[in-house]
């Protein structure tokens, strides 16, 4: 079932692959309801807005929505009703096909806040008394670069860990999976891959990596 939650952006394009609207945030809205001549479920796209196009009733279209995991997903669909200020869409979410490889490990730079609270090394956890601050310089749904942190950390190494996701506390566990060192030897950072990772905490992490993708786009367009 698609959920509004797992989608940033929905376009509908008509029978020449044209695109007819583009819409993002409270533009769309999507939900599953009952057909009252068939009794089936179906699932509604609607888009609102001023200008829409106006297509008959039934037309044959495509839906692409943008999910927050990084995928494009293309579905077969057609008109329910469409007038200037709002155009709803019957997809046939039973035949969708993905674009596009899943960029499950997409990489946007960031400046997100974390503490680590605990450290694993070689199977006996060590609680800090006083969590170790670091700053992450970029992360994905697959795990982050840590750096500017406050504790000697090794290859290997389990974290447990609070990221402030804006606001927004997420704990989340991850393994060291690199040192990065200058030449003359120094630690600057430390590449780190999710563990055991929730899928509401893999959610909040899509979310974010979609949002600054989607921010970084709107900036460029601006330019």
């Amino acid at each position: 079932m698609i959920s509004k939650e797992r989608v940033g952006k929905a376009e509908v394009l008509d029978g020449e692959g044209k695109l007819l609207v583009s819409a993002e945030g409270e533009q769309f809205g999507i939900a599953v309801l009952t057909n009252k001549v068939t009794g089936r479920s179906e699932t509604v796209l609607t888009v609102k807005g001023d200008g829409l196009p106006e297509l008959p009733r039934n037309s044959e279209v495509s839906v692409i929505l943008y999910m927050t995991t990084g995928e494009r997903i293309k579905y077969p669909a057609f008109a329910r009703q469409s007038t200037a200020q709002q155009m709803d869409v019957v997809v046939r979410t039973a035949r969708g096909q993905v674009m596009e490889e899943r960029r499950k490990y997409y990489k946007v730079q960031t400046d997100l806040d974390c503490v680590i609270n605990a450290i694993d090394r070689g199977g006996v956890q060590h609680i800090l008394k006083t969590p170790a601050v670091a700053k992450i310089k970029d992360i994905s749904i697959g795990g982050m670069f840590l750096c500017i942190c406050d504790e000697d950390l090794l290859t290997n190494d389990k974290l447990f860990l609070t990221v402030d996701m804006k606001g927004n506390a997420v704990d989340v566990s991850a393994e060291i999976l690199r040192l990065q060192e200058t030449a003359d030897g120094e630690v600057i950072g430390y590449g780190c891959r999710f563990i055991n990772v929730a899928p509401s905490t893999e959610e909040n992490f899509a979310k974010y990596v979609f949002q600054v993708q989607l921010d970084k786009l709107n900036d460029d367009k601006k330019q």
